[in-house]
């Protein structure tokens, strides 16, 4: 089906049959997350002072973090005084916000 449907490789259609089969959740957790960040960046790209760069490396920056935290912390990256950034820092099971400095590019 995937070569036929999904048009894909012979060399990839094992390792893709296996990811799915060993990992089932990972697509759907993908997706979850892929939404939570698209959205995120939507609702900060209408604030003020905007920059995609920015709010991209503080973003990346959090680091592996729960669908939840991630979420939270989302809403926060790009907010704070001028040249002020909220970040995360991502300690045992809890999330606290910490602000740092950064420089615009």
């Amino acid at each position: 089906m995937l070569r036929e449907r999904g048009h894909a490789a012979a060399h990839r259609i094992r390792p893709e049959v296996a990811r799915y089969f060993g990992w089932p959740a990972q697509a759907i957790s993908y997706k979850l997350g892929e939404r939570a960040w698209l959205m995120a960046r939507q609702a900060a790209s209408r604030r003020t002072g905007f920059d995609l760069r920015t709010w991209h490396t503080t973003a990346v920056g959090l680091g592996p973090v729960g669908l939840d935290d991630l979420v939270d912390a989302l809403k926060d990256v790009g907010r704070g005084a001028a040249g002020q950034c909220r970040t995360w820092v991502r300690q045992p099971s809890v999330a606290t916000g910490t602000c740092c400095s950064v420089s615009p590019s």
